[in-house]
């Protein structure tokens, strides 16, 4: 009879449900770090431009992004949510619901009259990539913290 080796594991029992629990603590954590992205962009939304003509603005374009054409926050986005579609997938959107705004400030759509005037969808983005990298940085810390001593 060949000898046989045990192996007792002490504590699989927590390991087990701390591992239960962790898909739902790391969907949560993303979901804070989502909408604290969204927020981001918001932050990052460029001033209202400046009146270049005659032309009386409504202001509704700044109003979907959530600012006023005297500068600063006005309401909130048209669009800034998050949907869990999929238990896996966190899903956030920001922006506007205007039809038009593509042709405002959309990156391949803006119509040539408003270039050099209003800003793009990217500039957005550029202005809030440190800090949404820095937020990702901190949401992967507190996982691992989370893994380390939750």
């Amino acid at each position: 009879m060949p000898e046989e080796i045990h192996l007792e594991v002490e504590g699989d029992k927590q390991l087990v449900a701390k591992f239960g629990r962790a898909t739902e603590k790391l969907h949560n954590i993303m979901e804070k770090f989502v909408i604290a992205g969204l927020h981001v962009f918001w932050e990052n939304v460029p001033p209202y431009p400046a009146r270049e003509s005659s032309y009386i603005r409504t202001g509704l374009l700044g109003k979907s992004f959530g600012i006023s054409q005297e500068g600063g926050k006005s309401g909130s986005p048209d669009v800034m949510e998050i949907e869990r579609n999929d238990p896996e997938i966190i899903v956030g959107a920001f922006g506007s619901n205007l039809e038009y705004a593509p042709y405002v400030v959309g990156d391949n759509t803006q119509a040539e009259i408003h270039r050099g005037i209003w800003w793009l969808v990217s500039d957005i983005i550029k202005g809030a990539k440190d800090k949404i990298n820095s937020l990702f940085k901190t949401t992967v810390e507190e996982w691992v913290n989370w893994l380390n001593h939750g």
